[in-house]
């Protein structure tokens, strides 16, 4: 059976047949100081974690398909997590859950292993001008209003500072709203939604919020209002209603992700004119991102496996840094762009036998290592008849502030 390490993804039974051949794999942003195996958690799913070991897996017998594998594991794990920490005072998390995932699941009758790994390319841009006179001579700036330190720049930080996209959003609503506070006080019988509503009316008609609703968008600030207040803030903060957001529930945060990142827009589009705040430096865009990956990747990339146990370094040339075998996997293709801001290189192998249990995983263009994923303790693909990697390269504007957490 498949496993990583002394960690099997699944369950056998005593005779050696397989019980649970659906699995998931989570990395661990600290390793458990014991072992981990509990049952009956979350709907039959069963939990373990080896001592020491930087991975947790949820295994059922039921058999699901890629999705559900990953959403209903990862819920599981999350659930197993939270019993652990109030019953063992265990206290860890899923580190960067939905970016390195490792599935098992079954496709058309054939046993399927996903590897997912994400890597962050930081681009950082520098933008200054000049004003000129008619005859090209410098015209001197005139000086700045100078920032004054204001309360919502400690919730900023917090923001910053955060562990997760649930706690870095809660953050940066407070460092708005105390923004907000301070520019249009809320009346003694305003309510809240009315108040915020109110607010982002005001600022979209002084500082005009345009740029951060849909092109054409009626009504910037109603949209904003519901985006942010309603479907996040709201749900976020309050936990007694049914549709209220549970950190970690759901894999896919990209939703909370967004907000974030529309919330920090406003706020230093905001905090620019009324704090006198910094511009946060140039942006590379989307499309240029994309343009220049379609051009760096398209028929030109492999995904690379070695069993050298290598540790990655920033100063890796080579896909074995020892001079072990590497295989490249069939099927190699680059999807493109798959999110703003993310391209994905995709390979399948069907030849899984040929492989050897894998400690380096690697892209590379033209035969040049682009990136490394590093499995500390060694994947082994044993009973599985088909090999699935995907690798997400995101861009990270090295100039600006954090948006991924």
């Amino acid at each position: 059976m498949a496993s990583i390490g002394n960690l099997r993804l699944g369950q056998v039974n005593s005779d050696g047949t397989i019980s649970h051949p659906t699995a998931v794999a989570c990395t661990l942003i600290s390793p458990l100081d014991r072992d981990i195996d509990l049952k009956g958690i979350s709907n039959g799913w069963v939990i373990s974690g080896k001592k020491g070991h930087s991975h947790i897996v949820a295994s059922t017998p039921v058999k699901l398909d890629f999705n559900n594998t990953k959403k209903s594991g990862v819920s599981a794990i999350t659930q197993a997590l939270d019993f652990i920490c109030v019953q063992q005072n265990i206290t860890t998390n899923i580190s960067n859950p939905g970016d390195n995932i490792i599935c098992l699941y079954r496709e058309s009758g054939l046993s399927v292993l996903s590897y997912t790994a994400t890597f962050n390319l930081a681009i950082s841009t520098n933008l200054s001008t000049q004003r000129l006179d008619k005859y090209g001579n410098i015209k001197e700036e005139e000086s700045a209003e100078e920032p004054k330190w204001h309360r919502s720049f400690r919730y900023y930080r917090l923001s910053q500072l955060a562990g997760d996209i649930y706690e870095a959003y809660r953050n940066l609503y407070l460092a708005f709203e105390v923004l907000a506070e301070s520019c249009y006080p809320r009346g003694n019988n305003e309510r809240e939604g009315a108040w915020v509503r109110r607010c982002f009316y005001e600022f979209h008609t002084s500082y005009n919020l345009s740029s951060f609703s849909p092109e054409y968008h009626p009504k910037p600030s109603e949209y904003l209002f519901g985006v942010l207040y309603e479907h996040v803030r709201c749900k976020l903060f309050h936990s007694r209603s049914v549709d209220a957001i549970l950190p970690f529930y759901e894999i896919d945060a990209s939703k909370i992700k967004d907000s974030y990142e529309c919330l920090m827009g406003v706020w230093r589009h905001i905090g620019k004119r009324v704090l006198y705040v910094s511009s946060a430096g140039g942006v590379i865009t989307y499309q240029g991102y994309r343009t220049l990956t379609d051009k760096a990747f398209t028929d030109v990339v492999d995904v690379v496996v070695t069993a050298d146990p290598s540790p990655v370094t920033h100063e890796d040339t080579l896909v074995s840094p020892n001079n072990y075998k590497t295989i490249k996997l069939g099927n190699c293709r680059y999807a493109g762009e798959v999110n703003p801001g993310m391209v994905s290189i995709e390979a399948t192998e069907t030849n899984v036998s040929q492989l050897p249990q894998i400690y380096r995983l690697s892209l590379t263009a033209k035969d040049n290592l682009i990136a490394v994923s590093y499995i500390a303790s060694g994947l082994c693909l044993e009973g599985v008849d088909r090999f699935r990697v995907r690798l997400n390269q995101r861009l990270i504007q090295g100039s600006q502030p954090k948006v991924e957490f």
